[in-house]
């Protein structure tokens, strides 16, 4: 069974990833103005706050087990490793590439009204490049969690070791 701090910033990565994506397809659709302007923020929020929540995510996860990779052949536990791995990459490089591509934009990054450091110098083109990466990287993100739901289902319909169970915080009865 998963802990209550693991399932706890599992879901709340999840919540703050959707809300992130929404927010920025959401705004296309947006004439400038103060709202757009503000979903903007709201996605940045949400992408730093998923940086923020990776640190107890990967203490809670060198310290704890896995139970869903015991009894797996090699290869599933391969590709559930390279899942996990590509997420964590992922859930910390875009929040930095989205920060670092604001500041080369000009601009500065706030959270809750903190205004955070710069880290570069505004760059145009460099943004530009990062822009791409960027969205690149949202895909990226798309396929991992597509993978990530998969393994989840999987482990609860065709495994049934109550993995699934265990990270919504039902009691497993395998």
């Amino acid at each position: 069974m998963y802990s209550f701090a693991s399932r706890l910033t599992h879901w709340a990565t999840a919540v703050l990833m959707v809300l992130a994506f929404s927010l920025v397809w959401l705004r296309e659709d947006l004439p400038k103005g103060d709202l757009r302007t503000a979903m903007m923020a709201w996605h940045q929020w949400a992408g730093l706050l998923v940086l923020l929540l990776l640190l107890p995510r990967l203490l809670a996860r060198w310290w704890g087990t896995v139970p869903a990779l015991a009894g797996m052949p090699s290869w599933q536990r391969l590709l559930a490793r390279g899942t996990e791995t590509g997420l964590y990459l992922l859930m910390v490089m875009q929040p930095l590439i989205g920060w670092l591509m604001t500041n080369l934009k000009g601009h500065s990054v706030s959270l809750f009204g903190l205004t955070l450091p710069a880290l570069a110098a505004p760059d145009r083109g460099l943004a530009k490049q990062l822009g791409e990466l960027h969205e690149f990287g949202g895909t990226l993100i798309l396929i991992f969690v597509g993978l990530h739901v998969l393994g989840a289902l999987y482990h609860h319909f065709w495994r049934r070791d109550g993995v699934l169970v265990s990270m919504v915080g039902g009691r497993t009865h395998a």
